[in-house]
């Protein structure tokens, strides 16, 4: 059973996407990488962490975004994006 914070997680992320104007399948696509088990995070960097796994899987899907405008959906800068971005690139293997 999914617990509380997956469903708002899932939310968040579901309504960036939308906004952002991804399928379906990058959602899913950014969502595997989350729930993988190779990316931890925590309360203070969920939404760089969930920026950067929407901004990789939306590049693998060719449906490009800025880190800019990515991260203009979760509400952290590009910088942030970018940051986490490089790390979870060499934990997925990316």
């Amino acid at each position: 059973m999914e617990d509380k914070s997956d469903k708002i997680m899932n939310d968040i992320i579901w309504d960036a996407c939308k906004k952002l104007d991804l399928t379906v399948d990058t959602y899913q696509k950014a969502m595997n990488y989350l729930m993988s088990g190779k990316i931890t995070w925590n309360k203070s960097n969920e939404k760089g962490i969930v920026a950067a796994c929407v901004y990789i899987a939306a590049n693998l899907m060719r449906e490009i975004r800025s880190q800019r405008i990515v991260g203009n959906a979760f509400g952290v800068s590009e910088v942030t994006v970018r940051n986490h971005y490089k790390r979870i690139e060499k934990l997925i293997g990316g």
